[in-house]
């Protein structure tokens, strides 16, 4: 298994990722959230989801890291967060914002994930970066031990109430 830098090309390969990860945020989802989840696989989502990431790569380039896991020239994991500021502070140091950690469900506890955010950590260090940061879902139980694993603090609660 290697880490190497993602590519455009990679965008449809991680497809199958993220229809696995679709899957198991619809699950669990509250019936009274599920408006807040991406749930689609079908042909339209794949189309959306290649285009969206694609046209984020490239309009973001400078500031994405975006690393997958290949074995066997099968792309079984990936990374991707996007530089920049943190908000809420008067002297903002940079940070940058992991939005997706994926592995696939038959590769998972192997170290993969944990291989990725330290590849990340390493890129993001030698570019200055001072904090990493993200959300993960309540219920995530996996993603909330890799993350707590790998030293992540809970900093803050991401509030959400349904209006009805």
């Amino acid at each position: 298994m290697k880490i190497r830098k993602g590519t455009i090309k990679d965008v449809e390969k991680i497809w199958d990722l993220e229809v696995e990860s679709r899957k198991y945020h619809k699950k669990l989802t509250d019936k009274k959230y599920s408006l807040l989840n991406k749930s689609n696989i079908d042909k339209k989502a794949r189309t959306d989801f290649i285009k969206d990431y694609t046209k984020d790569l490239k309009k973001k380039a400078r500031k994405i890291i975006f690393l997958v896991a290949e074995e066997k020239g099968k792309i079984i994991g990936y990374i991707i967060g996007i530089d920049g500021k943190w908000d809420w502070s008067d002297n903002p140091p940079r940070a940058l914002r992991i939005w997706d950690l994926e592995v696939l469900q038959k590769y998972r506890k192997k170290g993969i994930g944990t291989k990725l955010i330290k590849e990340l950590e390493k890129i993001s260090k030698q570019k200055g970066i001072k904090f990493l940061s993200l959300n993960v879902w309540k219920k995530n139980k996996p993603a909330l031990r890799i993350y707590t694993k790998n030293r992540f603090d809970l900093f803050s609660h991401e509030m959400i109430k349904k209006l009805k």
